[in-house]
């Protein structure tokens, strides 16, 4: 199966609602990556791209692109709550990274981090972290062969 039609079908799976807000953190511009500005714009809704890369990315959309620091206080997430994060390129501090993103989702928000299927000791070692800072009904969404999703909720109404 390709990657964009599991994406699509996940992404038309949501809950769905006007205005709802996506965070999306890569450092690369490929089918997911479109796959998700497409879905966004269909539906009118928002997406804030952090550029994780030292270089920027080059699009064609009217999507705004912004540094992303994990110190960053949470004002410099436009002070909204997110209602999905997809974290396609995981920052060398994970820990610090997940307690700053916690507090930028909305309660009961998803949490999405693309991962390696044969991983399958970091995805062990993720999913324990990820319960360690709050987010709950950890389950694997599988992309292809090679490539999935590790997907977590946030805790209603826990965590700092």
């Amino acid at each position: 199966m390709k990657k964009e039609n599991t994406l699509k079908e996940l992404l038309y799976s949501l809950q769905p609602y006007p205005n709802m807000r996506f965070l999306l953190f890569t450092d690369r511009l490929g089918g997911l990556e479109r796959e998700i500005f497409d879905y966004c714009k269909k539906n009118e809704h928002e997406v804030q791209l952090y550029d994780m890369s030292s270089q920027g990315l080059d699009i064609q959309n009217n999507i705004k692109i912004r540094p992303f620091k994990a110190t960053q206080p949470r004002y410099n997430l436009h002070g909204r709550l997110y209602d999905y994060c997809f974290i396609h390129k995981k920052p060398k501090n994970l820990d610090e990274f997940l307690e700053r993103i916690y507090k930028a989702i909305a309660n009961a928000g998803r949490l999405y981090i693309i991962m390696d299927i044969d991983k399958k000791e970091q995805i062990l070692a993720l999913a324990s972290l990820l319960e360690e800072k709050n987010f709950v009904s950890i389950s694997k969404i599988e992309l292809d062969d090679n490539t999935l999703y590790l997907s977590a909720k946030k805790m209603h109404g826990w965590g700092s």
